[in-house]
């Protein structure tokens, strides 16, 4: 992985920004140079440059150029031999480092991304890509975003490379297809491990010095992935630092809470939404039908008669009003008891309901009166209607009593009548009924 070549890191190089980053004026820190494409080793390089030092003073720089893209592209090609999503190394600004079958440095992520990661976070979000939700799941690498003891960047171009890094971090994007993601959940934080795990040992092998701090976090980490990947939901990690390590087992802790919630809570929520849909039909019923006879109650009769008043006036259309009432109701109820009244309303809503239109409205007006509105009906079709309703309740057997008559009031819209003029005009009429010897029709 490590190239020498004949050039020495002398003191000709103190004017070059590398050996300014890891001298630190005189403080002295690790610079990892993501220089680009390195025409020296005719690959992607990674610089190293540590400073060497005695009795805490900087009596040197060394400084080596890893070639990285072996490991990162092999990283991509395993991910995508065993996953159905994708996954990339990309820069801040939005170059893609690292992705399979792509030439690295050539193609960008969407501007969208790019305005999530300029955050530097870690977290998750919903972008459309052609055309198609994708989830994708985003950890900034922790070394690269620079410590007291780490630098990392680079120069955009010199003699001997191109397209490095003037100041973005770097980024281990995943993306899935939201409609895969349940499936795919716990095979993507061994795969977001594995990444953190190839990195931090890839540094920690170079500069020497990360090795026994990462081992038992790492092991946690992949023990963790591992009980997650099993179904184990409850599954945490305790987060020890806030490195990539730290990142990593926070976006594995959020993973897995999400998908405990979702799993937990959605047959709590179907069965609330169903519980919901009951109730509100409940109470529509209740505030719209009779609780006695199922038909409609005068509130709901007075909404259709504002709307069909509005409705003749625009169209210039005919609308008749009938009111109905039982003949010596009150005879029934003090010879045969409320419960056999009860029984004859439920029965003459039942005829007069099977004998209306179905752009007709029966309902409830009180007691034992009924109101059917009769839209795009003049006056002489309502008077047939209503007698052949008359004459039909007449001749029904009604439970316990026999035989009743009713007086039906009958009243034509007029084009300056409001909803309880039209209204009155047919209690007129059906007072008139009553008055004129009851089972009769009046207008």
């Amino acid at each position: 992985m490590i190239a020498t070549t004949g050039k020495l890191t002398t003191l000709a190089h103190a004017n070059k920004y590398w050996w300014k980053a890891s001298f630190n004026e005189g403080q002295g820190r690790i610079f990892l140079d993501d220089r680009g494409f390195d025409s020296s080793v005719k690959g992607y390089v990674l610089g190293v440059v540590v400073p060497i030092k005695v009795n805490n003073e900087i009596i040197g720089i060394m400084k080596s150029n890893v070639n990285i893209m072996g490991p990162l592209t092999d990283i991509i090609h395993n991910f995508a031999q065993r996953h159905s999503g994708k996954i990339k190394i990309v820069r801040t600004g939005g170059l893609i480092v690292a992705e399979r079958s792509v030439a690295p440095l050539s193609t960008r992520v969407d501007d969208a991304l790019v305005e999530i990661l300029r955050k530097k976070e870690n977290g998750s979000a919903i972008i459309v890509e052609n055309n198609e939700n994708q989830l994708v799941a985003y950890s900034p690498v922790r070394i690269t975003m620079g410590t007291e003891q780490f630098a990392f960047g680079g120069s955009q171009e010199s003699i001997d490379h191109i397209k490095g890094n003037i100041g973005d971090a770097w980024h281990v994007v995943i993306s899935h297809s939201q409609s895969e993601i349940i499936e795919v959940a716990h095979k993507l934080t061994l795969v977001i491990t594995f990444v953190g795990i190839i990195f931090t040992l890839l540094t920690a092998s170079v500069a020497l010095l990360l090795g026994k701090w990462a081992a038992k976090p790492i092991v946690e980490l992949a023990n963790a992935a591992q009980l997650i990947g099993k179904g184990d939901l409850e599954t945490r990690v305790a987060v020890h630092s806030n490195d990539e390590i730290g990142a990593l087992a926070k976006s594995l802790n959020l993973m897995a809470e999400n998908l405990q919630n979702t799993m937990t809570s959605r047959d709590k929520l179907l069965y609330e939404i169903e519980q919901r849909q009951k109730v509100e039909e409940k109470l529509r019923h209740l505030s719209t039908i009779d609780e006695l006879t199922d038909v409609y109650n005068r509130r709901a009769f007075n909404e259709k008669l504002y709307t069909s008043i509005g409705r003749a006036k625009r169209h210039n259309e005919p609308l008749s009003i009938l009111l109905i009432d039982i003949d010596h109701f009150k005879v029934i109820n003090d010879s045969h008891g409320h419960d056999v009244g009860d029984l004859v309303i439920k029965d003459l809503a039942c005829v007069a309901n099977e004998s209306i239109r179905q752009e007709d409205m029966l309902a409830r007006w009180g007691g034992e009166e009924f109101a059917i509105l009769l839209p795009q009906t003049g006056k002489d079709s309502a008077l047939l209607f209503a007698e052949r309703l008359r004459q039909k309740i007449s001749m029904h057997d009604f439970q316990q009593v026999d035989q009743i008559t009713v007086s039906i009031g009958l009243a034509e819209f007029q084009a300056d009548d409001t909803p309880d003029s039209f209204v009155k005009h047919a209690d007129v009429a059906l007072y008139q009924a009553k008055d004129g010897g009851r089972n009769i029709v009046k207008s």
